[in-house]
């Protein structure tokens, strides 16, 4: 059960002006003493739990203190009015309404406490007409205005229900963002890591080793290209830190050419590092969206870091086939024994990709598998252009 919010200071008011108007409508005519006794009993409980106890709510936040209270002087409002209502011509009907709305209404009581008060109302009803002596229709028009206020106590109790589970399903809603983005951050920075400063390590241990050997100018470029790296990398930051902060910010569409650009500038560091690389292309499109485009840089970007850790200075190729509604391609390289290096990968990487392409929900898929008949590994993938979907 949810609590409810501290109640309102109008609210506080409407009861007390209620609770008001019946006590001087009930100083104007002669009753037994009893009824009066009752009747005056059931607005000091209805004056109690409308009005006392929900000044206590606001004063001290921790309602459930007060909720056991609150129950049991609704239901003794129910009793002393429902057994008084007869004999003041209904005005003690008053808390009994009051009292069984607000129980059967209010999400932090169990909904037993108000079905509950509302019979033990309908019975002192019964029981007070008798003792009174009133017409059967009034005695039936009362019990009816207790159902029609469990009625609508219910419905208020529905809503606060449905409220509660709208905001529920905002607060999963929030949290479901927050973690996609956390993987998302996740996935950029093992693409940064992984390229950037892998090659960069690359780079600096190949200029240690010409240092070593005497040759300044080859370890001189060997610096020229880990700075370029570490440029590119720094630049994919940026752009990654960019997107995290405003995803809505994904820029334009591009057209293939663009991103064969893109990945040949991937092709040449993964070159200046010692690598080979060919990359094979056909077909063409002019709609790639932004965010299709990125998918495919970090998939060979990632495969590229892969084919270096696992099989380093084995050749990688590319294959890539263009259309208006999809693009494949394959990344293949040489299968090799496993090495220290290769060991190191925790497979991040080869989830990131999958992740990438199962967060488009648009039937792309990606498969990467060694393939020991053939002797190499291979990356497959299959990019749906948005509204292209089968």
């Amino acid at each position: 059960m949810n609590s409810q919010p501290p109640p309102s200071s109008m609210s506080i008011a409407l009861h007390l002006l209620g609770v008001g108007v019946v006590v001087w409508s009930l100083t104007g005519e002669t009753r037994p003493l009893w009824v009066n006794i009752l009747a005056y009993l059931a607005v000091a409980a209805w004056f109690a739990s409308s009005v006392v106890l929900r000044i206590a709510d606001r004063l001290v936040p921790a309602r459930h203190t007060n909720v056991g209270a609150e129950v049991a002087c609704a239901l003794l409002a129910t009793l002393t009015g429902g057994l008084a209502s007869a004999g003041t011509s209904g005005l003690a009907l008053v808390p009994v309404v009051i009292a069984v709305g607000a129980l059967i209404g209010a999400t932090e009581y169990p909904l037993f406490c108000g079905v509950f008060a509302g019979a033990l109302g309908i019975v002192a009803v019964g029981i007070g007409a008798v003792v009174a002596d009133i017409p059967a229709i009034s005695v039936l028009a009362m019990m009816g205005g207790i159902v029609i206020a469990g009625l609508l106590g219910f419905s208020r109790r529905q809503t606060r229900i449905s409220d509660d589970a709208l905001e529920l399903l905002r607060e999963r809603e929030f949290a479901a963002r927050d973690e996609a983005r956390r993987v998302a951050l996740a996935r950029d920075l093992h693409d940064l890591l992984a390229h950037s400063l892998g090659g960069l390590v690359i780079q600096l241990d190949a200029a240690e080793a010409l240092l070593e050997s005497g040759k300044a100018e080859a370890a001189a470029e060997r610096v020229g290209a880990a700075r370029t790296l570490a440029a590119q990398g720094l630049g994919d930051a940026r752009r990654a830190v960019a997107a995290l902060r405003d995803p809505a910010i994904v820029g334009p569409a591009v057209d293939s050419a663009a991103v064969l650009a893109d990945i040949e500038d991937l092709l040449a560091a993964h070159r200046s590092v010692g690598g080979t690389a060919n990359l094979v292309s056909d077909g063409r499109t002019d709609r790639v969206p932004a965010n299709h485009a990125d998918i495919i840089r970090r998939t060979i970007q990632e495969s590229l870091s892969n084919a270096r850790k696992h099989a380093a200075g084995s050749p990688v190729a590319i294959e890539m086939h263009w259309h208006d509604d999809r693009v494949t391609f394959t990344v293949t390289n040489p299968l090799s024994a496993s090495t220290a290096l290769a060991a190191s990968g925790g497979g991040h990487g080869l989830l990131g990709m999958r992740e990438r392409f199962i967060a488009l929900a648009n039937d792309s898929s990606l498969v990467a598998e060694a393939d020991s008949r053939a002797g190499e590994f291979r990356v497959a993938a299959l990019l749906r252009m948005p509204g292209q979907a089968e």
